[in-house]
């Protein structure tokens, strides 16, 4: 079934460490290589989890 999502996120520069970024996110994946490269053109990417 059809949802809404975030599909691209940006996050703006600034001074911050990574778990202060995270801590209120209660379920996700996070990635730090692919491996591979984007789709320039669309944003697509995977990832083997």
């Amino acid at each position: 079934m059809p949802s809404i999502e975030i599909t691209n996120f940006i996050m703006k520069s600034r001074d911050m460490f990574f778990e202060e970024i995270i801590k209120d996110i209660e379920e996700s994946i996070f990635s730090d290589y692919t491996g591979d490269s984007a789709n320039l053109a669309t944003g697509d990417f995977s990832d083997m989890i």
